[in-house]
């Protein structure tokens, strides 16, 4: 009730403020959460980059594609308990505020 009181006006100016803050938490919650796959992405085509331009003649992104599946599945197996920690953590103290 504290912040949609009963009887109160509505304040479009308050709502877009509300709003603007939790896509900003949200978009921020999940580039956190996506970071090392944003990582392994970049080091690995920068990689599969340098690699090409010394052997242009092999398919080198078809044939690291296996690698890259691999690789990225591990990476999330790896990190889906963090991943879950954090982001149930977020969620609850972003909840919490619509409780009070």
């Amino acid at each position: 009730y504290a912040l949609l009181a009963p009887g109160a006006g509505f304040s479009p100016g308050d709502a877009a403020t509300a709003m603007i803050g939790a896509v900003s938490t949200a978009f921020s919650l999940g580039v956190r959460l996506a970071a090392p796959f944003i990582v392994f992405g970049l080091v690995f085509y920068a990689g599969a980059g340098v690699l090409n331009r010394l052997m242009p003649q092999a398919q080198v992104f078809f044939m690291l594609m296996p690698a890259n599946l691999v690789i990225g599945l591990t990476l999330l197996m790896l990190t889906t308990g963090l991943i879950m920690t954090a982001f149930l953590a977020r969620f609850d103290a972003e909840l919490s505020q619509f409780l009070r």
